[in-house]
């Protein structure tokens, strides 16, 4: 997964490299980083970020709204739960 892939899913989710940073357990300026080519995210991360490739643009902005809400309501780990469900189809495991 290429820096610019990795902006273009968080962007097509509509979210922040915060906001993307709190669900995925990282710091913010470690997502700036992944964009930027200066850091290579892990392998879970990558694992998530290329399953939300996959969504279409309505998935892809419903799953970031689902996403801003948990983080604001429920923390982030309900979040990540999201983006879990979002990334990786039933039954595909």
């Amino acid at each position: 997964m290429t820096p610019s892939d990795i902006a273009a899913v968080r962007c097509a989710c509509g979210l922040t490299q915060a906001a993307l940073g709190q669900t995925l357990n990282v710091h913010v300026l470690t997502v700036s980083k992944w964009e930027r080519g200066a850091l290579v995210p892990a392998a879970r991360d990558v694992a998530i970020l290329v399953g939300l490739t996959k969504l279409d643009y309505a998935a892809a902005k419903a799953v970031g709204e689902a996403v801003k809400t948990a983080l604001a309501t429920e923390g982030s780990l309900a979040a990540y739960r999201l983006l879990l469900d979002a990334a990786i189809p039933k039954g595909a495991v």
